[in-house]
């Protein structure tokens, strides 16, 4: 699938997830605890991709499979956490994030991404400083 205005293809825009998500996302979530802000909003969907990853379908039941290495899958399938998935070093701010990330896939399962959206979305949580 891919969109004619765009001058890139869904697939390969949707590949490689995990090392994007190391490349690209981990970054911000550090500095968003560095800075003492919310990751809540930065994480939710790196929690809905791992949960997509591991259950292989999406939260309608579409399936979902993912573009990227077998070591990552296998890593997400077998409830590895983000972290440990990308290759990072145990220290504090991996600790938060992961244990952000397990919250946000919590609350994805228990109450649906949607509900989960809407909450993450409601009040001022650019300003909340982070629990950690």
């Amino acid at each position: 699938m891919s969109n004619e205005a765009l001058p890139d293809t869904t697939e390969r825009i949707s590949s490689e997830t995990c090392r994007k998500v190391g490349k690209y996302i981990f970054p911000i979530l550090q500095d968003a605890y560095s800075r003492k802000v919310s990751m809540k909003r930065i994480i939710l969907p790196v929690a809905a991709w791992l949960l997509a990853v591991r259950e292989g379908a999406s939260e309608s039941g579409q399936p979902y499979h993912a573009k990227d290495t077998q070591s990552a899958v296998t890593a997400i399938q077998q409830g590895a956490v983000i972290s440990g998935i990308l290759g990072l070093e145990n220290c504090e701010h991996t600790k938060v994030v992961d244990d952000e990330c397990y919250q946000a896939m919590l609350d994805i399962q228990t109450h649906g991404l949607l509900a989960t959206l809407k909450n993450c979305s409601e009040g001022d949580l650019l300003n909340e400083t982070a629990s950690a």
